[in-house]
């Protein structure tokens, strides 16, 4: 008998707690997923779009590509690849690519001899990947895991790793499996949409080995 009053008892106090909860119903909202929205171009390659130079900021990557003959590989659209598109300041800066190519952060890619022009195809080839890698799970199933891509630059010299952290941002280079010369970076902005492929906005060169 007394332990059905104290059940009793433990009802009471439990149906007073809840009737004297004034809580306000929850308004409905929009889930928004982690991955940001895609910025679509699907109607222009990149070479296109690189060619408006959105934000006066690719003047040195169309002069480098130009000057390389690399058009095609930014221009067609038979298979969908992964564009790493170097801004002016990932030439400009202090150890960019003007200083790498030329010795100078000053230097004019007009003026370099057939060495160095060989040298900056290779390192536009090191920034595009044969694959589609966005920051969703199709290719980065399992976050803070290295995963390795095969750059346009032939053999493991071409070889890039790539992880998403806990933000979905993309981390490059960072695997200690890849020669300690590596190059990575994490600033980046992500997932612009092509005709030919996605692209990855960097103000930093990457690379596995010395071009």
């Amino acid at each position: 008998m007394k332990i059905i009053k104290n059940k009793y008892f433990a009802f009471l106090i439990i149906a007073a707690v809840l009737s004297s909860c004034d809580l306000k119903q929850q308004k409905s909202f929009e889930f928004k997923p982690e991955t940001p929205v895609l910025q679509n171009f699907k109607d222009q390659t990149v070479w296109e779009w690189v060619l408006t130079n959105p934000g006066n900021e690719f003047n040195y990557l169309i002069q480098a590509v130009n000057l390389t003959g690399l058009q095609d590989e930014f221009s067609k659209n038979t298979d969908q690849h992964t564009f790493l598109l170097l801004k002016d300041l990932a030439f400009t800066g202090p150890g960019g690519v003007l200083q790498v190519i030329t010795g100078s952060r000053t230097g004019k890619l007009e003026t370099i001899d057939a060495a160095r022009a060989q040298r900056l195809k290779n390192l536009l080839l090191y920034h595009i990947i044969n694959e589609y890698v966005s920051q969703g799970p199709e290719k980065l199933k399992v976050l803070f895991q290295n995963y390795f891509f095969q750059t346009l630059l032939p053999g493991t010299n071409g070889q890039m790793s790539i992880f998403r952290d806990e933000r979905f941002r993309l981390q490059f280079n960072r695997s200690d499996a890849l020669p300690s010369s590596k190059r990575g970076t994490n600033g980046m902005l992500h997932n612009y949409v092509f005709k030919n492929g996605v692209a990855h906005l960097s103000t930093t060169y990457l690379r596995a080995t010395p071009f």
